[in-house]
């Protein structure tokens, strides 16, 4: 009966993101990139991959051991997922979405004028 909890416990995942970098044009801008995640475990279960910083379920997949979610990353900040066993709150395997900026914000604050 606790066979296939304990495969579960004893699975090994890998998770991986293409790309794993997202960048925007000026830093604070949200980045937009289209993502694949794909995913493998040693053990057939019940998988989810889940957005950490939101604790936000993007997917869940039941008895395989594989996927894929194709997914429109729209963000400010680089975000880490996770995958876990459906019902758990356990992170088997973590990746992250690094927001990157081709310019960085500068610290003069905007509108100022001087007059000489």
């Amino acid at each position: 009966m606790g066979s296939e909890e304990d495969a579960n416990k004893q699975s090994s995942i890998q998770l991986k993101i293409s790309p794993q970098r997202c960048v925007a044009l000026r830093q604070g801008q949200t980045c937009y990139q289209h993502v694949e995640f794909n995913w493998h475990s040693t053990v057939k279960g019940d998988f989810c991959l889940v957005e950490l910083s939101q604790n936000k379920t993007l997917q869940c997949w039941s008895k395989i051991n594989q996927g894929s979610l194709s997914y429109d990353f729209q963000d400010q900040a680089s975000r880490n997922y996770v995958m876990r066993a459906k019902g758990s709150t356990i992170d088997l395997v973590k990746q992250k979405i690094t927001v990157a900026w081709v310019y960085k914000s500068s610290k003069r604050p905007k509108g100022s004028w001087r007059l000489f």
